[in-house]
């Protein structure tokens, strides 16, 4: 944001850097506060704090850091009984920031003191990566390894709707239009009415979606892994297939100039056409498999797994 990119690492290191030089501003290890080592899911930042979530076996935290000092403001613990933490981007809702823990609780904090405002569980079984909840119209939706998807108020925590679906969810929620989007393990993808759950589409993709899909006014993005696939607004067809060459290893598609951005296990960049879904453009910038990738209005910031 600005002149500054904020970094998670898996080795357990949170970095401010300048945006032009690449140096470090500050640097905090997550270490000192157990053994979460893991940045899984995207950040949300306001004016003054940057709020980001953690992983780990015996415990996990959001943070919330001081974007003038680079300093902790607070920190808010969940431990779980194998895993713990937070796998799935937080989300920004006014006051509150409001995150998934690895177990399937959905969590709303204070923005200003990281206090607990409520709870709602459901309490998954097995840990998963890139699960994240979506917001929209003071609703958080939220797909569950129970096969439901889930809407609730974002200010009580109370269940509005919830809707089965045929196999446990394999992808974060999108918000497409008025409706929320979600893919299963049963190889399909849904579309609800975000009002009420109605199930307003279902596609056979015969691949398994994962991660989190982005949307635009061409369709929806899903990504399985070789795949990326460009998929209607409401649901009805393929609009086109991208093959990888290895396997998709970046855990979301990045819009970006008009191209849908991914990187494989080669440590290959592609750019797609968001239209035709044809390469633009490739670079080979690593020989490690390419993880998260950002971007500002003029440049890519791509990281990988070494």
């Amino acid at each position: 944001m600005g002149d500054v990119v904020y970094v998670g690492a898996c080795s357990g290191i949170f970095s401010e850097l300048d945006r032009s030089s690449g140096k470090p501003i500050s640097l905090y290890d997550i270490a000192a506060d157990g053994d979460a080592r893991e940045f899984h899911g995207n950040p949300v930042a306001t004016k003054d704090r940057v709020f980001i979530p953690t992983d780990g076996g015996q415990i996990g935290h959001i943070y919330a850091f001081d974007r003038s000092t680079g300093e902790v403001a607070w920190k808010y613990a969940h431990r779980g009984k194998d895993n713990s933490g937070f796998t799935s981007d937080v989300l920004l809702d006014g006051d509150r920031i409001i995150g998934v823990t690895v177990d399937e609780r959905v969590v709303a904090l204070s923005a200003a003191s990281g206090a607990a405002q409520w709870s709602f569980p459901i309490q998954a079984k097995r840990r998963r990566v890139g699960m994240s909840a979506a917001l929209a119209n003071g609703r958080v939706f939220f797909g569950s390894s129970n096969g439901a998807v889930y809407a609730i108020d974002s200010r009580r925590g109370t269940q509005l709707w919830k809707r089965q679906l045929d196999a446990p969810t394999s992808t974060a929620i999108a918000i497409s239009r008025e409706a929320v989007v979600v893919g299963t393990e049963g190889k399909k993808l849904h579309r609800l009415r975000a009002s009420d759950g109605k199930v307003l589409g279902v596609l056979q993709l015969d691949v398994v979606p994962e991660d989190t899909p982005a949307t635009d006014d061409h369709g929806i993005y899903v990504m399985s892994e070789r795949e990326v696939l460009l998929v209607d607004a409401n649901v009805r067809r393929v609009l086109w297939r991208a093959e990888s060459k290895s396997k998709w290893t970046s855990p979301r598609p990045r819009l970006w100039r008009g191209w849908v951005v991914v990187g494989d296990s080669d440590g290959t960049l592609y750019a797609l056409d968001e239209a035709t879904g044809s390469v633009v453009w490739s670079q080979n910038v690593h020989d490690k498999p390419i993880r998260g990738i950002g971007s500002d209005d003029s440049t890519l910031y791509v990281g990988t797994i070494d």
